[in-house]
């Protein structure tokens, strides 16, 4: 960065202005980030200048109210343009992984921000233009999923995921992959998974099992005997579908039998359901759509995730009870 502008973000940046739990989220954040940097090849020098401005956003996030929003964002703005006008396109790359990372956190309430409006705006708005100039490598878009992978919680909003899937889609990482890089992607992207503490729906997982081609043993393994901490009811029934004693070697076919059990909506049947019913009914044989439609129901009471003292409806399981009555009316 240039000497003038150094000195102008040394002047906003006032350390004695956050709390105790944004200087617990910045230095753990600060490890992290020291090893993804490492991973870029992002001098010190670099370093520091993204870590002053992350800084700088935790502080105005102390300071962030309905009167005053639009002042501080438009300062952040300023700052983060000259920060990243200054950087390498490396270090614009960790600047875009922590933006990913710090949005998840402020999304997630943690940090107690006053207002999520604009700030979520604000970010999303700096992550969709950083992403636009970011080509990642294979073995960057390995460390940013290693660095994005570790949270102090995992927010339904915060889109950790989503956004590590459209950098993926951007860059076509998976096409460049074998069985056992594919691999080491997928077990921190199903960390994060795991660390999710509700399942609102599936939409990641299906994506993730549209990555992995029938020759790639190793993830196809792991995968299937992937199971989130929560036992949520619906990755409960992707699990055993995904294990059917009739599965091996036809990971694809299970693939689409999943994604079409989660696709019954409304009271009756939709055309495109009746349609994929009427080919896997084939496809798989009655028996074996038999055997999946037992499955669902031995586990119907699950359609509610049990908190202890309150419960939340799992849509996902809904839909897989809904079309597994579907199939015993049809059958």
């Amino acid at each position: 960065m240039e000497q003038k502008d150094k000195e102008q973000m040394e002047q906003l940046i006032t350390p004695e202005e956050y709390n105790e739990k944004h200087e617990i989220f910045f230095n753990d954040d600060k490890a992290k980030s020291q090893i993804l940097a490492t991973a870029l090849q992002v001098s010190q020098e670099e370093f520091k200048a993204v870590q002053d401005w992350f800084l700088l956003l935790l502080q105005k996030l102390c300071k962030l109210e309905f009167d005053n929003g639009h002042i501080i964002i438009d300062e952040l703005t300023i700052c983060l343009e000259k920060t990243s006008a200054n950087l390498s396109l490396n270090a614009n790359k960790l600047i875009l992984a922590k933006l990913i990372y710090y949005n998840n956190i402020i999304q997630s309430g943690y940090l107690q921000s006053s207002i999520f409006g604009i700030i979520t705006k604000f970010l999303n708005d700096e992550i969709e233009q950083h992403m636009a100039g970011a080509d990642f490598t294979f073995e960057e878009f390995t460390a940013l999923s290693e660095y994005l992978k570790h949270n102090f919680y995992v927010s339904p909003n915060g889109d950790l995921l989503e956004n590590l899937i459209k950098i993926e889609k951007r860059n076509k990482i998976f096409t460049k992959a074998n069985d056992e890089e594919k691999l080491a992607i997928i077990k921190n992207l199903l960390q994060i998974i795991d660390d999710t503490e509700f399942h609102h729906d599936i939409v990641i997982f299906k994506k993730i099992l549209d990555f992995i081609k029938i020759s790639d043993e190793k993830t196809i393994y792991y995968v299937k005997n992937f199971i989130p901490k929560n036992q949520q009811g619906c990755y409960l029934i992707t699990n055993k579908i995904l294990n059917l004693a009739h599965s091996e070697g036809k990971f694809d076919l299970y693939v689409k039998t999943l994604k079409w059990l989660d696709s019954a909506r409304g009271k009756e049947p939709s055309k495109g359901w009746l349609t994929n019913f009427n080919e896997l009914k084939n496809e798989l044989g009655k028996e074996i759509l038999q055997e999946i439609t037992d499955e669902i129901l031995k586990l119907e009471s699950l359609a509610y995730h049990d908190f202890g003292s309150y419960s939340w409806p799992d849509d996902v399981m809904k839909r897989f009870i809904k079309s597994a009555q579907w199939i015993k009316e049809l059958h």
